[in-house]
Order: C-alpha cells, then structure tokens, then sequence
C-alpha cells in the first residue's frame, strides 16, 4: 500500500479533546481529509450509473440509495444493481451465482466476506449495450418478482427503568 491508498489518521480521544491546533487544523477538517480520501477510493462511474439507469427506467421505478461506497438502484423495496467504482453488483440470489460466475461474473466479496447470492461483474463485460441489458435486466425482474418489503417502524425510545 502506498502512502497516496492509505486513509487520513483518525483522530483519537486525545485529540478530539485538545484544543484546535495553531495552523487552524480541527477535528473537522481531518474528518473532512478521510471523507475526501473515502470518496475517492470508493466512487462509482457516472457514466456507468446513466446507462444502467437507462436500462432500469423502462422497465422498473427505482430509488437510488448511496451505500457500500457506490450507488444502490432499489427496485420493489429491494436492491437489483450496484455500482461500485467501474464494476456492477448484481442480486442474482444464491441459485443464480453459478450461472453468472459461468458467463463471466465473480462472486461479490466486502472485505474478507463472499455476499450471498451477489456478484460482481467487470467493466469489460458491460461495454456495449447489449452486454449491459444481459446482466441488468435479470436483476431488475428478480427484484420486481419479490412481494415488496413492509415499511420498518421507527424504534421506540427506551423508558428509562425506576
């Protein structure tokens, strides 16, 4: 790892609880220095987003929810596509990881974790329209063919004991 990939220092108690140094430098901007470091290292391809935006619109409403450092379209209360940097991450669900590892997929893995039923598909297999649509359509109509989630009720503040 060079220095360039490794993240700003987070501060320590110490130094959240010390006064601001003299160059001006806070907690905040460090907080600030790791955003922009996040950001970077994490972000997704707008134009990849536009044209998987393009495939989903006709068939499906979809939200867009940014979340594991990428952009998640949520169809039918439940995540179809991801983007994460120039790649896909496709819900094939557990019974479709063999079939799409087979076409050219890889199994989606956060950290030292393989995601169940998810997978990860490279920019090279997505380069024409076609390609795209083969691996974006599927995931849309999996989602579309699950009965919506219920709405999550708001947790309750606890009541304090005695």
């Amino acid at each position: 790892m060079t220095k360039a990939d490794e993240p700003p220092p987070t501060p320590s108690l110490w130094t959240a609880s010390r006064a601001p140094e003299p160059d001006g430098a806070s907690l905040r901007s460090l907080s600030t220095a790791q955003e922009r470091w996040h950001d970077a290292r994490m972000a997704y391809d707008d134009a990849l987003a536009a044209r998987v935006r393009d495939v989903i619109t006709p068939l499906a409403e979809a939200g867009e929810i940014k979340m594991f450092g990428g952009l998640t379209f949520m169809v039918n209360t439940h995540m179809a596509v991801g983007l994460v940097r120039d790649q896909l991450m496709l819900n094939v669900g557990r019974d479709g990881v063999d079939g799409a590892v087979a076409a050219g997929a890889s199994p989606m893995r956060m950290g030292e974790r393989v995601m169940a039923g998810m997978v990860s598909v490279p920019a090279d297999a997505v380069g024409t329209q076609l390609e795209l649509e083969s691996w974006v359509q599927p995931a849309v109509m999996r989602a579309l063919a699950k009965p919506r989630k219920k709405p999550k009720q708001p947790k309750q503040p606890k009541q304090p004991v005695g």
